[in-house]
């Protein structure tokens, strides 16, 4: 009979506390600086490296099924882990179009009678106030469309004179690092047509060291996104590129070269790309006008009302009575100054 193997769990405890100083930085890392495919190869390697100190180490005394068992048991409690780990990983380089993504909307009156709006940013007029602070993760950059709210809008839509427009497209960004950032360039690009749409970042005005408003600038003109700071950006507006075009377009117009798109920005070195469908943009824009229904039907009574072919009618001296031309009469005599009963 061969020797009988003793096990040296000494040995075991010190490699598995080695596996473990690399395992848990490895995860903590993720989103950061190591990219899903590092990741897995990481992961792969730490599992087995740690499999073999198990069995030659803790229970190189076991025989069979036993130690098969013991061994698979870790491959699958390791590899698990290491699984879901990669794929977060892999879900936040290739980000899924989420459907439900709009900005708050605020109503107003003008001169031209009642409009809703998504609002934009670096435009006259009224803005919505800042979002809730958008929740930190391990990427550099966060953005409130894929926050899953649902008062949040990219794209800038107005109901104005009974039209849907847009004249922009917005959001919120959110620099989720120690450190500041510097945005280079920024922009949309068409899958239509590969037409390009200058996206600018809005910065705060200060006259005398006191902040006057706010005015949107090309990114590589201003000193940065300073850490865990809230940053808005906006295209320019969509009419220049529809010359003729009044500043709200219409949003039939855009749809045609613009019903899927991608947002680009390039910063530090690094690259960024955030892709929305078709079905995305075309769901906003359904939601956007399901909201101006509800806005404009909120606080309506019920009440009755009087059909439209209906004859004005009277009640005189107790008997309900019309002309011919369907006005009341009154004691005899035509009378369309009044028609409350006497």
């Amino acid at each position: 009979m061969g020797e009988s193997k003793i096990p040296d769990r000494g040995y075991f405890v010190g490699i598995i506390s080695l596996v473990a100083a690399i395992f848990i930085p490895v995860l903590q890392a993720n989103g950061v600086d190591l990219n899903w495919q590092a990741s897995l190869v990481c992961y792969v390697v730490l599992t087995l490296i740690t499999v073999w100190s198990l069995l030659r180490y803790a229970i190189p005394h076991f025989r069979g099924w036993k130690r098969i068992s013991i061994a698979a048991a870790l491959i699958v409690l390791m590899g698990s882990i290491g699984l879901y780990a990669t794929k977060k990983e892999y879900s936040r380089e290739h980000p899924i179009s989420s459907v439900s993504t709009d900005r708050s909307a605020t109503g107003s009156k003008g001169s031209t009678g009642s409009t809703a709006s998504t609002g934009t940013t670096g435009q006259s007029g009224a803005t919505t106030p800042p979002p809730p602070p958008l929740t930190h993760s391990q990427d550099k950059m966060t953005w409130d469309y894929d926050s899953h709210r649902p008062d949040v809008y990219f794209l800038a839509l107005c109901k104005c004179g009974g039209m849907t427009t847009i004249s922009a497209f917005q959001a919120v960004g959110d620099n989720a690092t120690d450190n500041p950032i510097h945005i280079t360039k920024m922009y949309l690009r068409s899958d239509i047509n590969n037409a390009m749409l200058p996206v600018l970042i809005s910065v705060a005005n200060y006259s005398g060291g006191i902040p006057g408003g706010s005015e949107s600038v090309e990114p590589q003109n201003t000193s940065g996104v300073p850490a865990h700071a809230h940053f808005r950006v906006s295209s320019a507006n969509i009419s220049t590129l529809y010359p003729g075009q009044p500043v709200q377009v219409p949003v039939e117009i855009f749809l045609k070269d613009f019903i899927a798109f991608t947002f680009v920005v390039d910063y530090d070195g690094g690259h960024y790309e955030r892709h929305f469908s078709a079905d995305e943009v075309k769901k906003q824009v359904a939601q956007f006008e399901v909201k101006v229904i509800n806005e404009s039907t909120r606080g309506v009574i019920p009440r009755v009302t009087k059909k439209p072919d209906s004859s004005p009618q009277v009640i005189v001296n107790g008997n309900q009575t019309t002309n011919g031309a369907g006005s009341p009469i009154i004691n005899g005599s035509d009378n369309t100054t009044s028609t409350k009963p006497q």
